[in-house]
C-alpha cells in the first residue's frame, strides 16, 4: 500500500512540475517582476560592485532576453497589457521609458499616469525653464514648482502649483489663491479637498471652492464616494480648561459640526451618509461612533476599518493605556 501511494504522489508531482512552462530568466537581486504581451517576462534587479569607497549599486530592467541599463536608480513603474513603463535616473536627469526605449529625458519627472485606453500619458516634469505638465502632446506651464496633481482617466482634474512665490489651486477652469502654502489634500475618484494656508490661518477648499475657514489647525479626515461630503477635524486652544493638552477638537461634515471632544483620531465614511469615527472626550474616555450608535468607553482605540460594502467595520481597542 505504501509503495502504491508513493508512486501516485510521484506521478502528481511530475504533472505539476511539467505543467509549468519556463518563459524567461532573470538575474540575482530581483525586486519586481511582471508580464507583458501575455508571455514576455519583465524583471527589475540591481547589481553590486565594489567602488573606491563603498559598494555601488546599478539598476537594470530585463524584458524577455533583452537587458536595459545600467541606471543609477529606478523610480516608478507601470505594467499595461502590452508595455512596461518606468522612470530611471542617470547622472543629473530622469528618463521615461516604454519597453526599454527612452521617450523623454528631463531634470525630474513626477509620478506618471496612463489613460484607460493606454494611449495618453500624463506626468509632471522639470526642465531648465521651469516645471510643466505633459498631457499627451500638450505641455502646460511653466510653473516654479508643482506640488499636487490629480488625474482622472486622460484628464488633469486639479493641481497645485507655485507661481511668483505663491501657491495656487487649479480646478478645471477655476483658479484659487494666492496662498502661502497648500499643505494637504484628499481625493476620491474625481472629487478632492485641499488645506490652504494664508496668513498663518488654514482654509478648506474642495472642487467647488472655499468650504470653510479660517481655522488655527485643520485635518482632512474622510471624503464620501460621491464627493458630496467631507469630514474634517479642527483644533482650537481651549482657554476654559487647564487640561493638558489644552485643546478642543471638533468634527465637521461640510459646514456642520457633528461632534466635539479632546481628540478625534480617525473618521471614515462607511457609506455616503454614515460616518465612522473614534473620539476621546475630556474625561479620557474613548468611543467608536457611527450613525446614532456608540461603542465604549475604552482607554485606547486605533486602526478603524470598514468592509468594501460598508456593512461591517472593525477596530482595535484597549481598556488600559499601553506603552
Amino acid at each position: 500500500m505504501k509503495r502504491k501511494l508513493f508512486v501516485f504522489l510521484l506521478f502528481l508531482l511530475s504533472i505539476k512540475l511539467f505543467a509549468a512552462e519556463q518563459i524567461g530568466r532573470s538575474e540575482n537581486n530581483v525586486y519586481k517582476i511582471g508580464l507583458i504581451q501575455k508571455n514576455i517576462p519583465v524583471s527589475f534587479y540591481f547589481e553590486e560592485n565594489q567602488g573606491l569607497i563603498s559598494i555601488v549599486k546599478k539598476y537594470y530592467v530585463r524584458i524577455g532576453e533583452k537587458k536595459f541599463g545600467p541606471y543609477d536608480s529606478i523610480g516608478s513603474w507601470l505594467f499595461t497589457p502590452e508595455q512596461i513603463i518606468y522612470t530611471a535616473r542617470n547622472d543629473n536627469g530622469v528618463g521615461l521609458y516604454i519597453n526599454g526605449d527612452n521617450i523623454a529625458y528631463y531634470k525630474g519627472i513626477s509620478n506618471f499616469f496612463i489613460s484607460d485606453d493606454y494611449k495618453i500619458l500624463i506626468y509632471a516634469f522639470e526642465s531648465d525653464s521651469g516645471c510643466y505638465f505633459k498631457c499627451g502632446k500638450e505641455n502646460l506651464g511653466p510653473f516654479e514648482a508643482i506640488k499636487f496633481f490629480l488625474v482622472f482617466n486622460d484628464k488633469l482634474i486639479s493641481y497645485v502649483v507655485k507661481e511668483k512665490s505663491k501657491f495656487y489651486i487649479y480646478s478645471q477652469s477655476k483658479k484659487y489663491g494666492p496662498f502661502d502654502d497648500v499643505s494637504d489634500w484628499k481625493y476620491y475618484n474625481n472629487s478632492f479637498a485641499y488645506i490652504a494656508v494664508k496668513d498663518n490661518k488654514k482654509f478648506v477648499y474642495t472642487d467647488k471652492g472655499l468650504l470653510a475657514g479660517p481655522f488655527n489647525d485643520v485635518f482632512l479626515r474622510g471624503l464620501s464616494s460621491d464627493g458630496k461630503k467631507l469630514a474634517y477635524e479642527t483644533i482650537e486652544d481651549d482657554k476654559m480648561t487647564n487640561a493638558i493638552p489644552a485643546i478642543t477638537s471638533k468634527l465637521w461634515i461640510n459646514k456642520n459640526m457633528v461632534e466635539e471632544g479632546l481628540i478625534i483620531a480617525e473618521a471614515i465614511f462607511m457609506n455616503d451618509n454614515e460616518l465612522l469615527y473614534n473620539i476621546c472626550n475630556k474625561r479620557g474616555d474613548v468611543y467608536v461612533k457611527h450613525g446614532d450608535k456608540q461603542i465604549g468607553p475604552f482607554r485606547q482605540v486605533s486602526d478603524i476599518a470598514c468592509s468594501a460594502n460598508s456593512k461591517l467595520f472593525a477596530f482595535a481597542y484597549s481598556y488600559d493605556l499601553c506603552a
